[in-house]
């Protein structure tokens, strides 16, 4: 059964109440607030609303945020669902605490997807769904000139709302025995068609092959020497392969052997020879700057006497580079020597003899011959050294040569290995062309076996076609039996028949087309094209005659609506027409109304809803 509002607890969300909890509770007939704007008549209605459909997100609550006095408000509310089960929310800003109680005093919270089950369970609607069908039938908001609150945007036809219904009213045994044996013969005629689909899939192979050019004149003795002729090619092929495929991993195994041979030709006696041989070579060179310093200093000891020589030196060092380029005299001082004069390098023979004779003070003849001594040890190791190059160059050219060898006998197993490999790739390829060629003549051989029993399937194909046939119209008349449209109709006569005792002529609704019709002279009216508050009036009776229709047929135990300030959409004369509506249906019918207009609360024969009063929230307040 659909749940139906008992009680309501409101904690510091203004200006419902502002200090302490409010409670409300609610009873059979017509509940009304009579309050002026911004005091709390829209926010109650929407309390309700969020207190049965909100899901565990506290997003959903940031309607009343700014409504909250502080962080810790919350809202508890308690449905009833029959006489069994009750529904308890609990709001707060961490999300939706929900409990479900029975009789018995048993109670179970359920999370987000549990309640969502629950719902399932006992509606047949999920949780999404129950809030849309909340918005269709209990709540009708402020301004709301929509029928059964959907906009043409979301959905311009009533049928969507008539398919929520219909899933929440096809709960009963009959109606679920008689969807079960619609749904069962559904499944065996599925099964049928199946199979008629397999056997024509079949008798157009059949029929394919025959129509190819010579299958149907070849026997089936051809067919098999055919297929023998491809048995023994394959097997020679793959023969072939066989030991093309041991050629190739001899080959293999070669490459791997003079890889490892390239490895270990290269071993550690090689690169110390490599390394040695780079050392002498550099010592070499060493050795032949040193010579060439050595001859320099013999040509220079010849123009000037050791003992000036040295004296000229040392007192060069201490100004070691040039005012003008920055050149150091002291390292190319010898250079400069056997040129002119290692200062300003004027040449020998454009000085005068006095000149140098004052500058060298009459220089003694140079001895070279240590000089001269020394080039000759070092010709004489430089000799050596070249020598050793030379035995040392031996040695690493004969590992390289062999290891060029390697290589090129690499580069020839290589080469062989491909030739290998374009072999196995043709070879592969022949026998999969004469495998599928096998295949093909077993095909063609199955064919010719099937092709005796085309007659057969003929025949079972017509039967086939012919149980289908039978399967459908039990189907048809099932279906005319459950007759889905059985509930739209019914509410739609307690609308005709709502809105002939409310404005004397009845008025027919067709869901399809969005219109309304008028009974008093046969006219047709577009739901569009009626007045605002024809469209809020209409809506109403709309829901009423929903809710009579669930009343009667055990749906729910009592009717629920709320109604939010129809003062805003009708006019007095309609506002004291809708008092008598709900005056005439409060018996059946838990109306929550809440208005500014004192004129129309008046004519309502309501229980105040008493927001003034406070509950009991600490021993303190009860000692007050």
């Amino acid at each position: 059964m659909l749940p139906i509002l008992n009680s309501l607890e409101v904690t510091e969300v203004i200006p419902i109440s502002e200090s302490a909890t409010r409670r409300f509770q609610f009873y059979a007939g017509i509940n009304a607030m009579v309050a002026e704007n911004a005091k709390g008549k829209t926010t109650l209605c929407d309390i309700i609303e969020r207190s049965i459909c909100s899901d565990a997100h506290a997003q959903r609550y940031s309607a009343f945020a700014r409504k909250r006095k502080t962080k810790d408000a919350y809202i508890k509310s308690s449905w009833l669902m029959d006489t069994e089960v009750q529904i308890h929310q609990a709001l707060t800003d961490a999300g939706v605490k929900t409990t479900v109680s029975d009789r018995g005093g048993g109670k179970k919270t359920l999370p987000r997807q549990e309640y969502s089950n629950f719902l399932s369970r006992k509606l047949h609607l999920t949780l999404n769904e129950f809030q849309e069908l909340f918005q269709s039938l209990y709540y009708k908001r402020e301004d709301d000139f929509t029928l059964l609150g959907r906009t043409e945007e979301t959905d311009p036809q009533l049928l969507a709302f008539f398919k929520l219904l219909n899933k929440f009213t096809s709960g009963s045994p009959d109606d679920i025995r008689l969807r079960q044996e619609i749904n069962q013969k559904k499944t065996e005629k599925k099964e049928l068609q199946d199979k008629l689909r397999k056997i024509e899939e079949e008798e157009n192979k059949i029929r394919t092959v025959m129509n190819t050019i010579g299958i149907s004149e070849v026997s089936e003795a051809i067919l098999d020497a055919k297929y023998d002729d491809l048995s023994r090619k394959i097997t020679e092929k793959r023969r072939e392969l066989e030991n093309i495929e041991k050629v190739k991993s001899r080959i293999e195994e070669e490459i791997d052997k003079e890889t490892d041979e390239l490895y270990n030709v290269k071993d550690e006696h090689f690169l110390n020879a490599v390394k040695e041989l780079e050392k002498i070579k550099s010592e070499l060179s060493l050795k032949k700057k040193e010579r060439i310093q050595v001859q320099r200093e013999i040509a220079a000891a010849s123009k000037v006497g050791n003992e000036k020589y040295g004296y000229l030196k040392e007192k060069v060092s201490r100004k070691p580079k040039c005012e003008f380029c920055g050149t150091n005299l002291a390292e190319e001082w010898n250079n400069r020597l056997q040129v002119g004069c290692p200062l300003c390098g004027t040449e020998w023979a454009k000085l005068s003899r006095e000149l140098r004779e004052g500058l060298f003070a009459e220089p003694e003849k140079p001895d070279t011959a240590s000089l001269e001594l020394k080039l000759e040890e070092i010709d004489i190791e430089i000799k050596k050294l070249e020598s050793e190059i030379r035995n040392k160059e031996v040695e690493v050219n004969e590992v390289k040569s062999a290891e060029r060898i390697i290589q090129n006998k690499i580069i020839e197993l290589k080469t062989k290995l491909k030739m290998r490999e374009k072999e196995i790739k043709s070879l592969t390829q022949t026998i999969h062309s004469l495998t599928n060629q096998q295949i093909s003549i077993k095909t063609e051989k199955e064919f010719l076996t099937t092709k005796v029993n085309l007659q057969e399937l003929l025949r079972k194909k017509l039967d086939l076609q012919k149980r289908i046939d039978e399967k459908q119209d039990e189907l048809d008349e099932l279906q005319k039996l459950e007759n889905i449209s059985h509930e739209r109709n019914q509410i739609l006569e307690n609308f005709q028949q709502a809105t002939l005792e409310i404005f004397g002529y009845g008025m027919l609704v067709n869901p399809k087309e969005m219109s309304i019709t008028l009974m008093v002279d046969h006219s047709t009216r577009a739901y569009e094209s009626l007045s605002g508050g024809e469209k809020y009036f209409i809506d109403i009776c709309l829901r009423i005659a929903v809710w009579k229709y669930l009343l009667k047929n055990g749906f729910t135990r009592q009717g629920m609506l709320i109604i939010d300030s129809p003062e805003n959409s009708l006019d007095n004369e309609r506002l004291g027409l809708l008092a008598e509506v709900l005056n005439s249906e409060k018996e059946n019918f838990l109306f929550i109304v809440t208005t500014r207009n004192q004129e129309f609360y008046e004519k309502l024969d309501a229980q105040i809803i008493d927001s003034g009063k406070f509950v009991q929230t600490s021993l303190f307040d009860f000692i007050k």
